[in-house]
């Protein structure tokens, strides 16, 4: 008998090597899907290390500006203006100002040479709390020997320029009740 062995010496249509178009369509689309969500990412933590830049320079600033209202007023000896938006006291140096203005969103630090040095900005609300010697309450229409502590309280915000959304970054807050510890025992 004989061998019905065949040797086809052609090669088969389907052995060619290469990608088809629908091979390549969805490695294109595979390859723009995470390019898309790599380029989302790096954008949205762009964004938010700007957000945290500004509220670390808002609460520096809130922080010096606490440092420096508390030396002025636990060293003073009078309170010799006080409204909810301004505060003059008396200091063995002479005497300091404090002023908020609500056009510039400023508080601004005047002492007895008359050098103004604006302590914080970019404010959107402000105001001194003044308490009596129990400190329970605030003193609404404050006269001057009732008062024996005083707080800021403020909201300051910053935008981020470069941002299309204008996102703002917040930072409110209220200082540490101060003391007026060098006032006369009688007053």
């Amino acid at each position: 008998m004989a061998s019905a062995c065949h040797i086809n010496a052609k090669p088969s249509a389907t052995t060619d090597s290469g990608y088809t178009l629908v091979e390549l369509m969805i490695g294109m689309s595979l390859w723009i899907i995470v390019i898309t969500v790599t380029l989302v990412a790096w954008m949205f933590i762009g964004r938010n290390f700007r957000r945290m830049q500004n509220s670390q320079y808002l609460e520096a600033h809130a922080r010096s500006t606490f440092q420096i209202f508390g030396n002025d007023v636990s060293t003073a000896t009078k309170v010799t203006a006080a409204t909810a938006t301004g505060l003059t006291l008396t200091v063995p140096a002479g005497s300091v100002s404090y002023t908020y203005s609500s056009a510039n969103g400023t508080l601004t630090r005047t002492d007895t040479t008359g050098t103004n040095t604006v302590l914080i900005s970019d404010l959107t609300a402000f105001s001194f709390n003044y308490f009596s010697t129990t400190g329970t309450t605030a003193i609404s229409s404050p006269s001057m020997p009732s008062i024996k502590k005083i707080e800021l309280a403020f909201s300051s915000q910053i935008s981020n320029a470069s941002d299309k959304d204008q996102k703002v970054s917040t930072y409110s807050t209220i200082s540490p009740r101060v003391a007026l510890s060098n006032l006369p025992l009688l007053q």
